[in-house]
């Protein structure tokens, strides 16, 4: 029997004399939709699952010794639930297999939890303490935790080398760790022959660490390291069925991208090196599943290349020239999505707007009309443009001649045939081809028309060479414009 409820509904009066009851789901928990909550708890000793969701009040469950009546739970979950405190005798729930305290704000596991000797999975909060004895829950099969120091597990490298049984092991923020340590946690690897899921994400870059003697096991799945750089990848030629990878790698050998390439299972491919490569990507079959490629190595996709492949993610230095290369995205077929990051780092800005027009004429012209985002990182590190210095020059003249000017009032009116002026160069460059003529027409009466701007106004001549010039500026941006609005479409 199962009871299952919904936002902010409220419990009849003496759900605890529904003994069948086994598995009991709230959501939105609060004290007006089950008064004495804790009471009718410790009545359902039939309960097999008890799951928690969003309680909106700090939950105390109970007093200490009705959580223990709970004898038969197997599943207790209470995820985004404020908890004060788990009781000791937690420790007594001796068929318990999952146990799911994210987002709970706990800061602290009782030591009892390590009595759990059927407990399969355990995912914990931000900074959750885990008590010494963790390497004794043998039956662990996933260990999520939101935060790793060595504050919040004392010898963790030790504990889990004793969690042979271990399937999934994530770790979303390994904090406040030294090489050393680091170079123990990665040896507990070895260990760990039934691992199918390693994710570790590292809150600061740590330099670059060894994977030398350890074999991925045959049914690894998941490998996902970021934060630090592995010397080199390993052996992953016995390991048919990944389906993700994440790292970044200090060096890399034809070999490494054959094996790469040949596994069939392989759908996301995250791949980063320090320092500068360059990989040509052929057809041939190879990649043949890969559906999301990200890498800050410099690529090139000839006829045939990964055939699944929907998302891409490249990342170009602009200093380096990157986004003028040829890279051969017309060659995937399947693609509708391209994100470029551009490093501004050492590029003058205009270099930066060179690149972004040639990033956008990259996917000009595929089939697939992809969508395309383009994100600017070191913006603040770009370097000066070359005619920054002139342009300086020019402002300090003029700003002197206008110190030296003996008439130094200056009216509104004087100042809006200049306001007016470039207002109706905006209206020029966004406008459309077949409304541009119309535009200049108007000007032009407006400038006959404004005896103010008859000092300032130039010959015909050059008046017509501007709108020929700003003409043909905007027919580029409306084509970018309809370029643009495919892919929206698309």
């Amino acid at each position: 029997m199962r009871l299952c409820t919904g936002e902010d509904t409220r419990l009849p009066f003496g759900v605890g004399n529904m003994t069948s009851l086994q598995e009991l789901s709230l959501f939105t928990l609060t004290a007006d939709c089950c008064p004495n909550f804790s009471v009718e708890l410790r009545k359902l000793t039939n309960l097999r699952v008890l799951y928690i969701l969003e309680c909106k009040t700090a939950l105390i469950l109970g007093r200490r010794e009705y959580l223990g009546k709970l004898c038969q739970l197997r599943y207790l979950g209470l995820r985004y639930t404020p908890v004060v405190e788990l009781p000791r005798e937690i420790g007594d729930l001796v068929h318990l297999q999952t146990l799911d305290i994210r987002d709970t704000g706990l800061e602290e596991l009782p030591a009892t939890v390590g009595k759990l000797s059927k407990l399969m999975r355990l995912c914990t909060g931000e900074d959750t303490r885990l008590p010494f004895g963790v390497g004794n829950m043998t039956s662990l099969q996933e260990l999520s935790l939101f935060t790793l120091t060595a504050d919040c597990c004392p010898n963790f490298s030790v504990e889990l080398r004793k969690l042979t049984n271990l399937r999934v092991l994530y770790i979303l923020e390994v904090g406040n760790i030294n090489s050393s340590s680091l170079k123990t946690l990665v040896e507990s690897f070895c260990s760990l022959r039934r691992i199918q899921q390693l994710e570790l994400y590292f809150s600061s870059h740590l330099g670059i660490t060894s994977l030398e003697g350890w074999e991925p096991p045959l049914q690894l799945r998941i490998f996902s390291i970021a934060g630090v750089s592995i010397a080199r990848l390993p052996a992953w030629g016995s390991c048919k069925h990944i389906s993700n990878l994440c790292f970044t790698v200090l060096e890399l050998e034809t070999w490494d991208l054959e094996i790469l390439a040949n596994m069939s299972e392989l759908h996301s491919l995250a791949i980063y090196i320090v320092g500068r490569f360059s990989w040509t990507i052929a057809g041939g079959g190879l990649f043949p599943s890969l559906r999301d490629f990200v890498t800050d190595i410099t690529v090139t996709f000839l006829e045939g290349a990964m055939p699944m492949l929907t998302e891409i993610y490249l990342k170009l230095q602009v200093s380096k020239g990157d986004a003028a290369k040829h890279v051969g995205l017309g060659n995937l077929l399947q693609l509708n999505t391209v994100t470029i990051d551009l490093e501004c780092r050492g590029a003058t800005r205009r270099e930066v707007k060179e690149a972004e027009v040639a990033v956008r004429r990259m996917v000009d012209g595929h089939p697939n009309c992809p969508r395309i985002h383009i994100n600017k990182e070191e913006e603040d590190l770009m370097e000066a443009d070359e005619d920054d210095g002139d342009d300086e020059e020019m402002s300090d003249s003029d700003e002197a001649e206008s110190d030296d000017d003996e008439e130094e009032e200056i009216s509104d009116t004087d100042e809006e045939p200049d306001s007016g002026t470039s207002k109706g160069q905006k209206r020029l460059r966004t406008s459309s081809p077949q409304t541009l003529s119309t535009q200049v027409q108007h000007l032009r009466n407006e400038d006959e028309d404004d005896e103010m701007m008859s000092a300032n106004e130039v010959d015909g001549n050059d008046h017509d060479e501007n709108i020929s010039a700003t003409d043909q500026e905007c027919q580029q941006d409306d084509g970018a414009a309809k370029v643009e609005e495919a892919r929206r479409h698309s």
